[in-house]
């Protein structure tokens, strides 16, 4: 399982790039249909979950994880028959919300050792530090291509490394970011190793124009300081989590300022005049704009709350799963409603609850909240690698949640397929701590209670 997971991540986070090659259609050096062999292997992985699984009744797993996930499987239902959704979006919307969750079962079944997670962070490193030489050389190209086109400079948004877009480089280098915290936190990383590397996962994002960096590093950086305090030190992981921070920022605002685009406004400007960010943010765009005139993140939030409120089935189910979004299957695949909302899927917001409804996208928060919980849980109880993984997985799952308002990752396997083995890992062993008598009650003891009381009911029909 080992080396199944390790090629997993290595597919993860490469192939969409090698598939496609980068913004100039550079280092495409395996076919097109090489983006499905990460769902190859989320169908493995599903397999040996059902297999392995079924033998130990998923001890490992918490009962409140099988709440929420029946809890949306009741939802996609609920919205596939109030909206008679096509059997193609169905399966389209399927696959990219489901492809990676076999992943956050495989640790309930499989008993990863300290040496195990140990290379798993050594290939995560290696593909971490990947990205600053090919974020810096995409970042030249581009500023050679606008200086070519008459340009002072010239968007970073061509930056993106082996992530399929600029904002997902972030996401991801800021994520590998909260794990060197967590590491250096807990005295698995040496000063001497943890500033030159956190210096390098800054480089990508500091060079490619993410506006968002500017609230996800700090949100990632000082939960991960905190969850990966001792008790009784957490303030003063608090104030070198936010020493860290401003130095960050500090390199961060003058480098985006330099480098944006030509009529792009600066972080600085931003910061000091509010309607340039509500301008950003809110376009007062609705129903029939253009791609020439995208909508902004607020419009994205707005009009989608307003067009499902028209009807009560649809606020709480959503249109359907899949039923507003493309699909890389073709055109049989795509929603009936994704012409209609395609200019407002700028962020998961928008695509969560077009399609969940507001139940589930309360339902996905939850159980982000719980990944959360139990990272913070492990930190407390843990030492080691494990331990620290903990903590970063608390802090990587606040910038997730943020995020949500931000861009929408939601079928990204470079973040999705990594971020759901890493929660399933944290809660796995959350559990096995349960057992080994070292975390004390059950952390679902009124699930328990309630499967306890079916299983009585169950017993009393059957005599």
């Amino acid at each position: 399982m080992q080396g199944l997971l390790l090629v997993m991540i290595v597919v993860a986070t490469t192939f969409d790039f090698l598939a496609g090659g980068d913004s100039w259609g550079r280092l495409a050096l395996l076919p097109r249909e090489a983006k499905l062999v990460a769902d190859l292997f989320g169908a493995i992985a599903l397999a040996a979950v059902a297999v392995v699984g079924t033998r130990n009744s998923f001890r490992f797993v918490r009962p409140a994880y099988w709440v929420i996930f029946g809890a949306l499987v009741v939802v996609v239902v609920c919205g596939i028959i109030v909206n008679n959704v096509e059997a193609g979006p169905i399966v389209a919307g399927l696959r990219g919300y489901l492809r990676a969750m076999p992943w956050f079962f495989v640790a309930a079944i499989y008993s990863f050792t300290d040496p195990d997670i140990k290379k798993q962070l050594q290939v995560l490193l290696a593909i971490g530090l990947l990205q600053v030489p090919l974020a810096i050389e995409q970042r030249i190209k581009s500023l050679y291509a606008g200086m070519g086109a008459g340009q002072v400079n010239y968007t970073g948004d061509f930056t993106t490394g082996t992530m399929p877009t600029s904002h997902s480089l972030s996401i991801f280098m800021i994520a590998g970011m909260c794990m060197l915290v967590a590491m250096y936190s807990r005295g698995l990383l040496r000063s001497r190793q943890f500033i030159p590397l956190f210096i390098l996962f800054l480089v990508p994002i500091v060079i490619n124009e993410t506006k968002a960096t500017i609230v996800l590093l700090p949100v990632g950086v000082l939960v991960t300081f905190i969850a990966a305090a001792r008790a009784g030190r957490k303030l003063r992981a608090a104030l070198i989590g936010c020493l860290v921070v401003v130095l960050g920022v500090a390199v961060f605002v003058p480098v985006y300022d330099s480098l944006r685009s030509e009529g792009q406004p600066g972080i600085t400007e931003f910061l000091t005049e509010p309607e340039l960010a509500e301008q950003y943010l809110w376009k007062k765009e609705d129903v029939g704009t253009t791609r020439e005139k995208p909508a902004g993140r607020m419009d994205a939030v707005l009009v989608t709350l307003r067009h499902l409120s028209a009807d009560p089935a649809t606020l709480a189910f959503g249109y359907g799963i899949g039923n507003a979004s493309d699909s890389a299957l073709g055109a049989g695949f795509a929603g009936r409603y994704f012409m209609l909302f395609e200019p407002f899927m700028t962020n998961a917001f928008a695509r969560i609850t077009l399609e969940l409804g507001l139940t589930g996208f309360g339902l996905v928060l939850t159980l982000m909240w719980m990944v959360y919980r139990d990272g913070r849980v492990v930190a407390r109880l843990e030492d080691g690698a494990m331990g620290a993984i903990g903590a970063a997985m608390a802090g990587i799952t606040a910038v997730f949640v943020v995020v949500i308002a931000y861009r929408d990752v939601t079928g990204q396997m470079s973040l999705s397929f990594v971020y759901w083995f890493y929660a399933g890992l944290v809660s796995a062993h959350r559990m096995r701590m349960f057992h080994l008598g070292r975390e004390g009650e059950h952390p679902d003891r009124q699930c328990l209670a309630f499967e306890s009381h079916r299983g009585e009911r169950a017993m009393r029909r059957l005599s």
